[in-house]
């Protein structure tokens, strides 16, 4: 491989010309990047961060197949790297973005573009020493580079600082939407099909592909306080009956995107929240691919979906504080390619369906509907991300059709269930807390689990707390409705007592309209009065264990085949006699497939898909309706004027 040397006439290139002769390969100088077309090293070495024309070396270098390593010095700081090498690896503009997201107050952000050797006139503002050192460095990258030991220098950045005299290396990973080299694959129909493979399970009752996972290589990867994917992990000291680690995911300066893990240990917790972390980074903005398709649904209705199946807002519903644009069928939108599991075929599907914050990258977005991360999920292969997702559809739909009709529910006899939860659950309760368990299981048989925590204690800052769980087996949806519930209540007391959130509790519990974000809806249902729209919950009479509940579970083999994929046909086909299809849109950008993993969104028209802020409501009155008549929960649907009209407590 042949190197070159950009000509910057720069301080640091002339120590680098002293220093160059050590390695054992032929470099030369050149006064242009343009004068190196062919497969080959350019080298830059700037004073200060020289930005503008750094992008055009990365531009030209991506277009001609050419690696690009660079270093800048900063004041007192040196940067060596990033080495960009092709695809899958960063340059000097994703470092940018990293740190311009994460530390705007940075030099690099404040001082980019500004050549403060200028007005130094002639003097060198560094120590022959600290320029050396630095060339060093280089020098040693280049060669690692030309020997084809990239793995070693790929996707991250030295940070040399002279007067701290230290040395801190970052990881920087490819920006999807890097303007200098950032080269998503166009979108298509090729892409999007999915073929499921056999999966061996490591147990008949284990659904889960791969059970210990270990946290540190997602933190290596991930968690960098200037560069990271994830910007900080930390535990949760006020969550105080389980280990809950909580994650900050800047995708803007001041939009940070947190994610959280709960469970018995702190290891699986960490885990949990990187995990997590990972889905709200697949799920904002389409990091796959990038589509090309932007047409009304009339244009392309042959090959599309028609986005009332996944159903859109109702103009009834919507209130002054609705800012959406209203749909229609002309109007022009993007597209990307799904794939119909039933069909088996890909067909397009909204791309604001499937990504909630599309408009980030898109000059084009106009949203007619709000979007969650409703049905994304992970998984070590696409056929248990695919089970995953559809778990939390199914969780979140059969909760919305028990608080939409006001179902009595089954309430949970949980006197038989294992020592870790009578342990915990009686630690809470000498705490003042009480937590009951309903059944929220509908015609497809999935167990779903509504857990309801109520602070019993007069001066309750958080009155009531709702999650949901779902899956196979009835006690892990349980336990993951349990571990929501207790490691929240605890957080939300510390939060919800400043005086403007208590002010707020009290405007919204009096008026359901002004419930518009999020935080509204655990906000509402923290007022001291709020128990009493929940009685429909607390008055049930009839109370039955797991095993009465979920007989299938425990005395059939029914979703315990030693084959995660045939688990997951037979739930399928179970879902085709209730519902049109299912749709899988693959989101897996190359930093999930880094993991190992998959990451998909699942779509199920004519099921409920949660929305938050009481003027997001997308309400399916068919389902509403008639889904607790064919689940056998009433015999007659409700009225429509008897709906529901509060907002819902889901978290």
């Amino acid at each position: 491989m042949k190197v070159f040397v950009l000509n910057r006439q720069t301080q640091l290139q002339n120590v680098w010309q002293r220093l160059h002769t050590s390695l054992p390969i032929q470099i030369e100088v050149v006064d242009s990047y343009k004068e190196v077309t062919e497969r080959s090293l350019i080298v830059g070495l700037y004073d200060f961060f020289d930005s503008s024309y750094e992008k055009e070396v990365v531009s030209h270098c991506r277009e001609y197949n050419i690696s690009y390593m660079r270093a800048n010095l900063l004041f007192e700081t040196a940067i060596v790297g990033p080495l960009y090498s092709g695809k899958t690896s960063s340059c000097i503009d994703c470092f940018y973005e990293r740190v311009s997201v994460n530390q705007p107050e940075e030099s690099i952000v404040l001082y980019r573009d500004y050549n403060y050797v200028e007005t130094s006139k002639g003097s060198s503002l560094w120590k022959d020493q600290f320029l050396e050192f630095v060339c060093q460095e280089v020098l040693a990258w280049v060669n690692l580079s030309v020997s084809g030991r990239l793995a070693f220098i790929e996707n991250k950045v030295i940070v040399i600082n002279d007067d701290k005299k230290s040395i801190h290396e970052h990881p920087v990973y490819k920006h999807e939407y890097c303007p200098s080299c950032g080269e998503l694959p166009e979108d298509s129909e090729e892409l999007a099909t999915i073929h499921f493979v056999r999966r061996e399970k490591p147990s008949r009752t284990i659904h889960r592909l791969k059970t210990d996972l270990d946290p540190e290589p997602f933190k290596k990867k991930m968690v960098d306080l200037k560069t990271g994917k994830t910007k900080h992990s930390y535990f949760e000291v006020e969550s105080k009956y389980v280990p809950m680690v909580g994650t900050e995911n800047y995708i803007e300066s001041d939009k940070n995107e947190g994610a959280f893990g709960r469970t018995f240990d702190f290891k699986s917790s960490e885990v949990s929240a990187y995990l997590e972390g990972l889905e709200r980074y697949s799920n904002v903005y389409n990091r796959k691919s990038n589509s090309t398709i932007f047409a009304s649904y009339n244009e392309v209705k042959e090959f599309a979906i028609d986005p009332h199946e996944l159903t859109l807002h109702d103009e009834k519903l919507m209130n002054e504080h609705f800012r959406l644009h209203q749909y229609s069928e002309d109007m022009k939108f993007h597209w990307v390619w799904g794939y119909s599991l039933k069909k088996k075929k890909p067909i397009l599907i909204p791309e604001q369906m499937v990504f909630y914050k599309d408009e980030m990258v898109r000059d084009k977005s106009r949203r007619f509907v709000y979007e969650t991360s409703n049905g994304c999920a992970l998984g070590s292969t696409i056929e248990e991300a695919v089970l995953y997702g559809l778990f939390e559809v199914i969780e979140r739909d059969n909760f919305l059709v028990s608080w939409y009709n006001r179902l009595q529910l089954v309430e949970i006899d949980i006197d038989d269930l294992g020592e870790d939860f009578r342990i915990l659950n009686e630690v809470i309760k000498a705490d003042g807390y009480e937590v009951k368990f309903f059944d929220t299981t509908m015609e497809l048989g999935v167990p779903t689990v509504w857990a309801l925590m109520v602070n019993t204690n007069a001066d309750a800052v958080v009155k009531t707390y709702s999650a949901a769980g779902c899956h196979f087996n009835p006690e892990k949806a349980l336990m993951s409705a349990f571990i929501e519930v207790v490691s929240s209540v605890p957080v939300y007391n510390k939060v919800f007592g400043e005086e403007h959130l208590v002010q707020r509790k009290n405007t919204i519990f009096e008026d359901g309209d002004k419930a518009t974000e999020f935080q509204d809806h655990v906000l509402l249902y923290s007022h001291p009065d709020a128990l009493e729209r929940l009685d429909f919950l607390t008055n049930t009479k009839e109370k039955k264990t797991l095993k009465e509940l979920h007989p299938e579970w425990y005395e059939t083999n029914a979703f315990k085949s030693w084959d995660l994929t045939e688990d997951l046909e037979t739930l399928l086909h179970r879902m085709y006699e209730h519902y049109d299809d299912v749709y899988v849109v693959d989101i897996t950008g190359d930093f999930i497939k880094s993991f190992d993993l998959s990451c998909v969104k699942v779509l199920v028209p004519g099921m409920l898909t949660m929305t938050f802020g009481h003027q997001h409501r997308r309400l399916d009155m068919d389902r509403i309706l008639n889904g607790p008549v064919i689940a056998n929960r009433l015999q007659q649907p409700i009225e429509e004027k008897n709906i529901n009209p509060f907002p819902h407590p889901f978290p």
